[in-house]
């Protein structure tokens, strides 16, 4: 029967696209990895941010370490920040270096952006956490397309 037809082709379609974004999810989750695998000879954007009053000892850090540096290897130090406000609000269990446990706080902070060598990916972070006065600082590294 064509309606019988029919029906059996909607219900292969219906399926095909189930199976397609279930498809698109498993590799979203995949691609949004917390650790990624870093390519040595690639360009990472380093971005991180930092509490103005500590700007320039996280990039003293960073640079210290490999960040900054074009792929040439004739600049160095090389970054972007800009300033906004970061809002958050510690919770029990936490220990924040600004403000108070179930308050909000607000903070002059500056969005940090830096150019890292594959190969200094890791020892960039690293600096990075160590310099940095939160507990856990708000952070990624993405692959340059340049």
């Amino acid at each position: 029967h064509p309606t019988e037809l029919m029906n059996l082709t909607n219900l292969k379609l219906s399926l095909l696209f189930t199976l397609s974004y279930v498809i698109k999810i498993y590799n979203m989750s995949k691609s949004m990895d917390p650790e990624p695998q870093i390519a040595e000879a690639h360009t990472y954007c380093f971005v991180v941010y930092v509490p103005v009053t500590h700007l320039e000892a996280v990039k003293l850090a960073m640079f210290q370490v490999g960040g900054g540096r074009d792929s040439q290897g004739l600049y160095d130090q090389c970054c972007w920040h800009t300033q906004g406000i970061m809002q958050f609000r510690p919770l029990h269990g936490s220990t924040p270096a600004m403000g108070n446990v179930n308050q909000v706080e607000y903070v002059d902070e500056a969005k940090l952006e830096m150019f890292v060598l594959g190969k200094y990916v890791q020892i960039v972070k690293e600096a990075m956490l160590k310099a940095h006065p939160y507990q856990q600082p708000a952070y990624f590294c993405f692959k340059n397309v340049i």
